[in-house]
């Protein structure tokens, strides 16, 4: 979800299968977080939120890279939050 508008947003929708992974280019910098439903129990949870910055250098324009696990790690760097049906 988009986030740096007075309502949230929804960006773009994908299915990723169990073990799946993919990378999503040519996102808008801004404020962001996940929102999924895992499929097995039903469970709606969302990331906290993160920044994807855009930064001008004298090599070019760099661009934020950020990898994420939807599945709980020992010792994990995001939190995840429950979830209502309203809120997904």
């Amino acid at each position: 979800m988009f986030l740096d508008k007075p309502q949230a947003y929804p960006v773009r929708h994908f299915f990723i299968p169990a073990f799946g992974k993919f990378t999503l280019e040519k996102v808008t910098a801004g404020n962001y977080d996940i929102r999924y439903r895992d499929l097995s129990n039903g469970k709606i949870s969302r990331t906290e939120a993160f920044n994807l910055k855009e930064t001008t250098t004298k090599k070019g324009t760099q661009f934020s890279n950020i990898t994420m696990t939807l599945f709980k790690v020992s010792n994990g760097n995001m939190q995840t939050y429950d979830l209502s049906e309203a809120e997904f």
